[in-house]
């Protein structure tokens, strides 16, 4: 599926840019090869944990091999998606609603690079997705609160600060505002959500935040509001 996707957007390089489609299918097709390796990393890091601590040296050591060769697996897909963004897509001239997309897509993949490297975990890599899921944020009022790409980079950029960066002060500060504006807008959404709809993606995304402000506001011993 990956292969047929990136043959798909290559050829488009001349013609108008990949539709929703194909831009949704190229992201899926990576995030797939990239799940498989992230439960096999899951798995292989608990086995090798007991290995180590039942002090088995000869397992730890293929265990390690397996590790080293699942990151270097996820390192290639995710610099090769953020490379088709910025050589075949060039994000920099894309349209505002494109723009946002791949800035998050890109902070999205070198975060799956980051999450690998679970004993040297490489700083560069967290700052690249930061630098991207900022990039990403820094256009967003020019779209509207409801639009579920605006949502989902929210949704995924406040995680960023929650999960990565430990700083769940910064994840509320940055869901709250967002889940709130466009919260006012929730009869309308509900009005217009059909199966396969934005409006029903966003609907879906604010159920997400609302679960994660919930979430973040109990750690914090501050109560949420009542939504």
């Amino acid at each position: 599926m990956k292969s047929l996707i990136l043959e798909i957007i290559i050829q488009s390089v001349h013609e108008p840019i990949p539709t929703i489609e194909e831009r949704s299918l190229l992201v899926v097709a990576y995030k797939n090869v990239l799940y498989d390796y992230s439960k096999a990393f899951r798995s292989v890091v608990n086995v090798q944990s007991r290995h180590e601590n039942k002090g088995e040296d000869w397992q730890v050591g293929l265990c390690e091999r397996f590790v080293k060769e699942i990151q270097e697996k996820t390192e290639h897909y995710c610099y090769e998606i953020n490379e088709i963004i910025d050589q075949v897509l060039k994000v920099e001239s894309l349209s505002l609603v494109d723009s946002v997309f791949y800035w998050k897509v890109k902070g999205d993949f070198f975060k799956y690079i980051y999450n690998v490297d679970y004993r040297f975990r490489i700083s560069d890599w967290k700052a690249k997705a930061l630098e991207s899921y900022e990039k990403s944020y820094e256009l967003i009022n020019l779209l509207p609160c409801t639009n579920s790409i605006r949502l989902g980079l929210i949704l995924n950029y406040s995680y960023f600060y929650s999960d990565i960066m430990f700083d769940v002060g910064k994840a509320i500060s940055i869901a709250r505002p967002e889940f709130d504006l466009a919260m006012t807008h929730i009869e309308e959404l509900l009005e217009k959500q059909d199966e396969y709809g934005d409006e029903r993606d966003a609907v879906l995304i604010l159920q997400l935040l609302k679960d994660n402000l919930f979430l973040w506001s109990s750690e914090t011993e501050i109560g949420p509001d009542d939504d």
